[in-house]
């Protein structure tokens, strides 16, 4: 289904398609069925630059498509979502976005472009915000009513990583998130150099784990959840190029996991780099040592 597709196929309450120069689509991902009464009717919700829009499409022969609601969470009210234009902010990239199983948490990934007041310096800040269904509302497509209000902001907006590496919109528009593995409320970020974070809130703060095998797995592809018997989130799995699928366990997560550093979500801050500018440094400081045990014993 492409933006072609929907835009003649789809006419908003004012009679204006839903896709002009402004809020071009970013993600889509399908509901939950039990948000549609009808069997024969399926809800998507779709990520744009500044909101999120549910549309009902009915899956017939003529494939009618129609906006149910709207949700502006990039503007000036921060209880919606995201405040813009904040003292630093210079732009705010919604990247991607996912439901859990049931249907009724919205977790979306979001880049702002800062710049520091003092030092002038760029970074770019990474962060998660996460949505509910308001209580007592009713999405099915034929209760909505116009204008009405249907997400609420589940908890404040969580900070992964406050001041990483400004990347390019390319670099940006690759990441995919996933939800739903352990540690319970983790969630996984892909780029699209092929690395795995896996982000988690825990003992009041945002850690990171960052997916590395010793040796050359190449790339990771995808990244899902192991089912589990107890109905809870299984362990996190990931889809690497060379060296086939491995699991991420919930104890590697929770002891592996470090403070979000001023580092990217790309293999140029993994930890494999990291260990090779340390070496070189070590390297570097054992010959510094050398050399004036070598001097002061002459």
């Amino acid at each position: 289904m492409d933006q072609d597709m929907l835009s003649k196929n789809s006419e908003g309450s004012d009679g204006g398609q839903f896709f002009g120069g402004r809020g071009y689509p970013r993600s889509l991902v399908w509901q939950s069925r039990s948000h549609s009464l009808d069997k024969s009717n399926r809800q998507f919700l779709l990520l744009t630059d500044h909101e999120i829009r549910c549309f009902a499409i009915e899956l017939s022969p003529s494939l009618n498509v129609s906006k149910i609601w709207t949700h502006e969470f990039v503007g000036t009210d921060g209880d919606l979502g995201i405040q813009k234009d904040l003292a630093g902010q210079k732009r705010i990239w919604p990247l991607d976005l996912q439901i859990d199983n049931d249907g009724k948490v919205i977790t979306d990934l979001i880049a702002i472009f800062c710049k520091d007041r003092v030092t002038s310096s760029s970074y770019t800040e990474y962060s998660l915000l996460t949505m509910q269904y308001k209580s007592g509302v009713n999405v099915s497509s034929e209760c909505v009513q116009p204008h009405e209000r249907i997400l609420e902001k589940k908890a404040p907006i969580q900070v992964i990583i406050p001041k990483a590496r400004v990347e390019d919109e390319e670099f940006l528009f690759s990441m995919r998130l996933k939800v739903g593995g352990k540690p319970a409320g983790s969630v996984v970020i892909l780029s699209g150099d092929g690395t795995a974070t896996v982000s988690h809130y825990w003992r009041n703060s945002t850690r990171i784990y960052q997916f590395d095998l010793p040796y050359d797995a190449g790339r990771v592809l995808d990244a899902s959840v192991f089912p589990s018997d107890d109905g809870e989130d299984g362990a996190w799995a990931v889809l690497t190029e060379n060296a086939g699928v491995w699991a991420i366990p919930e104890r590697a997560v929770l002891l592996g996991g470090v403070e979000p550093p001023e580092r990217s979500l790309s293999c140029k801050g993994s930890s494999n780099e990291r260990s090779s500018v340390e070496e070189r440094k070590n390297l570097s400081f054992a010959g510094n040592i050398a050399s004036r045990r070598a001097a002061s014993e002459a």
